[in-house]
């Protein structure tokens, strides 16, 4: 894969903050189970573990995806992260090179330390493309992050 600096140290730190994120829930999960008594309660004459009630407002709060990886698949969570974080480098990559053909120079391109967006001008065998990072949000978004935009110049 073709290593541009600018790229990587913007992985490296979306990698980072990633396994933050998944041991904050993973740490608030353990500490929830811990303190879930074992055993039944009762809605309406309906019988319903505890654990599925602690599960539930997990999931409604994280996402049935994220809940799977805490609960199931936490042993494996660096190689999980890293293999996403290599699909999202090769997807940036392409994103670029799709617009602006081969790579020539990435030099323009920079990652801020003010707020770690991935900013600037690539240029490809056959246009300049600007690379811009805005923040992505809104209704029911499940964990903060950047999208990053590719325009022709």
């Amino acid at each position: 894969m073709l290593q541009i600096e600018a790229i990587k140290t913007y992985m490296d730190a979306w990698e980072l903050k990633a396994k933050e994120y998944y041991t904050k829930i993973k740490e608030e999960y353990d500490e929830a189970v811990k303190n879930t008594p074992e055993g039944f309660y009762t809605v309406n004459g309906y019988k319903f573990l505890h654990s599925a009630s602690r599960d539930q407002k997990f999931i409604s709060k994280y996402g049935k995806g994220t809940m799977q990886i805490i609960r199931w698949q936490f042993y494996d969570i660096d190689n999980i992260i890293h293999k996403e974080r290599e699909s999202k480098e090769t997807a940036l990559i392409s994103k670029v090179e799709k617009k602006s053909g081969k790579i020539i120079d990435a030099s323009g391109l920079r990652v801020s330390n003010l707020n770690g967006q991935i900013n600037g001008l690539i240029k490809g065998e056959l246009k300049t493309v600007k690379v811009e990072t805005i923040d992505a949000g809104g209704y029911n978004i499940q964990c903060y992050h950047f999208r990053v935009l590719v325009k022709e110049v």
